[in-house]
């Protein structure tokens, strides 16, 4: 029995040693990434509606679909322990061709439609984000993470002339992330969000 005892305490040992956090003194993170926005950021520049079926395209403007470099964004980040890390991102995406249209429909011929408006626009984000790392490993990361922020919405007409700015609140989950490497090291996060949305690649250095 004692036996037993002994070689179950020694195999928990070794797994205990084997999961162990290993940071290697490296307290900073700074890394850059890409991923796509979401359709949430373009609807927060149109001026209109976006209708669906004939009868309601008659009644009201209807916003046609707009285009988007996607968000290219920045995290710097402090490790409080081995497994949790607190980092500020700073996101930024454009959009362009966000085109308003007004139906009118003639007594005797087809609708047609009239161009209201068109506009430009950037937004800027700022997302406090907290990750958990589930494996730390030399060379590989697994980890969650989540982030609460705000964001600035600035959109400008056709002629390049300002029209307003807008202040929203902005989220970003990342369910599953993965990191590769030491000091540099590539990543790749799945995310739900206001940011981006799918997947984000990019790239970061640690110290």
């Amino acid at each position: 029995m004692e036996r037993i005892l002994l070689s179950a305490a020694l195999v928990l040992a070794c797994l205990c040693s084997s999961g162990q956090d290993r940071s290697d003194g490296q307290r900073f993170e700074i890394n850059f990434g890409y991923g796509l926005a979401p359709v949430s950021q373009a609807n927060r520049f149109n001026t209109g509606w976006t209708n669906y079926g004939s009868l309601a395209s008659i009644y009201r403007p209807y916003t046609s679909e707009v285009k988007m470099t996607g968000a290219f964004s920045a995290e710097f980040g402090y490790r409080r322990s081995p497994r949790w890390l607190t980092s500020m991102m700073i996101s930024y995406n454009h959009v362009f061709n966000s085109s308003t249209f007004q139906s009118y429909t003639s007594e005797n011929g087809p609708s047609y439609y009239s161009s209201m408006s068109k506009v430009n626009g950037n937004s800027l984000a700022f997302i406090p984000r907290l990750r958990y790392d589930y494996i730390v490993r030399p060379g590989f990361r697994l980890y969650s993470s989540i982030g609460i922020g705000f964001g600035f919405y600035f959109r400008y007409t056709v002629d390049d002339e300002f029209n307003y700015e807008l202040v929203q609140p902005e989220a970003q989950l990342v369910p599953v992330g993965l990191s590769f490497g030491r000091k540099w090291f590539g990543l790749f996060e799945t995310g739900i969000g206001t940011q981006y949305i799918g997947g984000r690649l990019g790239f970061g250095y640690r110290f």
